[in-house]
């Protein structure tokens, strides 16, 4: 829902309140609480969903094992879901970064107040274009830095899966084998009894 009203009349809508909670309705500190407030149900839901996506599979083997709850939350959803929480995040830094930029309508600063005041209002077009490139390259950046440490995570959690993977497919090929090797093996009434169903010798080349 606060996703859909505008940064800045959230500001303007909020200012009561922030004046109650910072004694304020000026300056940075003002900015602080409609940026915490348009901030938290934003990274809140991107992190629900991170974690609904987590594989079912795995929290029922550690409800099967006995797992407590706070050692299933530390053990097998966060780190599931770490990549997709560390993308929310990013995005996060990313659509503060615009709204701070509006929050010099307050009185906040920063690039955006200094665009708005020392180039719109004074028609300075090169402080203006200033501002614009230095908040694309800090979005950039943050986005990069954002992207890989989220793929390094998720490299880093395939890697911490594969053992066990490794493991299984072992037991299960060793188990497999057994199988093929029981199939092949003479049955024992071929081996030691003959035709009339006496005792015979074994023929041992009906072994592989």
């Amino acid at each position: 829902m606060l996703r859909s009203v505008p940064f800045l009349i959230l500001m303007v809508a909020l200012i009561p309140f922030t004046r109650m909670i910072v004694g304020t309705s000026y300056g940075v500190w003002a900015a602080v609480v409609p940026l915490t407030i348009a901030a938290t149900p934003f990274f809140a839901r991107i992190a629900e969903v991170s974690l609904r996506e987590v594989d079912h599979g795995l929290v029922e083997a550690a409800q099967a094992m006995g797992c407590e709850r706070r050692h299933i939350i530390c053990n097998v959803l966060l780190p599931e879901a770490r990549p997709g929480i560390v993308g929310g995040f990013t995005i996060t830094l990313v659509t503060m970064i615009n709204s701070s930029a509006m929050a010099g309508a307050i009185g906040a600063g920063g690039l955006g107040d200094l665009a708005y005041r020392y180039g719109y209002q004074r028609f300075d077009t090169q402080v203006m274009l200033t501002v614009i490139i230095v908040l694309v390259l800090l979005v950039t950046l943050i986005q990069f830095g954002g992207d890989r440490l989220a793929r390094l995570l998720n490299k880093r959690l395939s890697e911490s899966a594969l053992p066990a993977w490794e493991g299984w497919r072992f037991a299960e090929g060793d188990r497999n084998q057994r199988r093929r090797d029981s199939a092949s093996f003479p049955r024992r009434t071929d081996l030691y009894l003959s035709s009339s169903g006496h005792p015979a010798t074994p023929d041992w080349s009906a072994i592989p």
